[in-house]
């Protein structure tokens, strides 16, 4: 079920039961640093991964953060941080 259809059942004040709730697929939407456009992390990503941006390109390993809300409730923190290549240095 996609976040549209959702967004549809909800503005017709429609019920969404806990089984279709968990049929959603769950992702983040972050932000490129460099042009804008929107990327979806899926939930289950691990720290290190790497997405690259749809529109420019550019390549990002995303830090995951588990937290404790306060209430006491895990949630997770997760943000791009520009993927930098270290050149190799040929042993000088």
């Amino acid at each position: 079920m996609s976040n549209d259809i959702v967004r549809l059942m909800l503005s017709e004040n429609r019920e969404i039961s806990r089984k279709e709730l968990e049929k959603i697929p769950k992702k983040y939407e972050l932000n490129c640093l460099d042009c804008g456009e929107k990327i979806e992390v899926s939930e289950d990503v691990k720290n290190g991964e790497i997405y690259s941006c749809p529109c420019c390109g550019l390549e990002y390993e995303v830090v995951v953060q588990e937290l404790l809300d306060e209430n006491k409730n895990p949630y997770k923190k997760v943000e791009l941080k520009e993927l930098v290549i270290e050149g190799e240095d040929w042993g000088e």
